[in-house]
C-alpha cells in the first residue's frame, strides 16, 4: 500500500494529471464565503431525539474547525483523493475526556498499516 500511495503521489505531480486532478477537485470542493463546503444531513435518523442530532451537528462543526476546512479543504480534498485514504490522530484530553476532541493530527497513509489480530 505504501508504495501504491507513493506512486499516486508521483504520478499526481505529472503535468496532464495536475490539471485533470485540479478540474475534478474545483467541481468537488465549492467554497463560497458565507457557507461551510460540507454540511451534515440527519433528517433520515428519525429515531433520535433532535438533541443527539444537535450534539453529532455540533462536533461535527468542531472537527470542521479543527480541520480548518473552510480554508484548507480544497488541499485536504486533494490529499484523499489522490493518496485513496486519510488518517489523522485524534487528540482527547484524557483528565477531561467529556470536553471532546482537542486537536486533529495528519498522519501520512505510508505510515499505517492494517493489523489483524485473529483470536483462537
Amino acid at each position: 500500500e505504501s508504495e501504491l500511495i507513493t506512486k499516486y503521489l508521483e504520478m499526481s505531480l505529472q503535468p496532464e494529471c495536475e490539471g485533470a486532478i485540479d478540474q475534478i477537485i474545483n467541481e468537488a470542493i465549492v467554497s463560497e464565503r458565507h457557507e461551510s463546503p460540507v454540511k451534515l444531513n440527519l433528517d433520515k435518523l428519525k429515531k433520535y431525539s433532535d438533541e443527539f442530532k444537535d450534539i453529532v451537528k455540533s462536533e461535527f462543526d468542531n472537527v470542521l474547525d479543527l480541520l480548518n476546512f473552510s480554508h484548507q479543504g480544497y488541499k485536504i480534498f486533494k490529499k484523499w483523493y489522490i493518496m485513496g485514504r486519510l488518517y489523522y490522530h485524534i487528540m482527547v484530553d484524557q483528565e477531561h475526556p467529556e470536553e471532546g476532541i482537542q486537536e486533529l493530527r495528519y498522519v501520512d497513509p505510508r505510515r499505517i498499516r492494517k493489523i489483524k489480530e485473529v483470536r483462537k
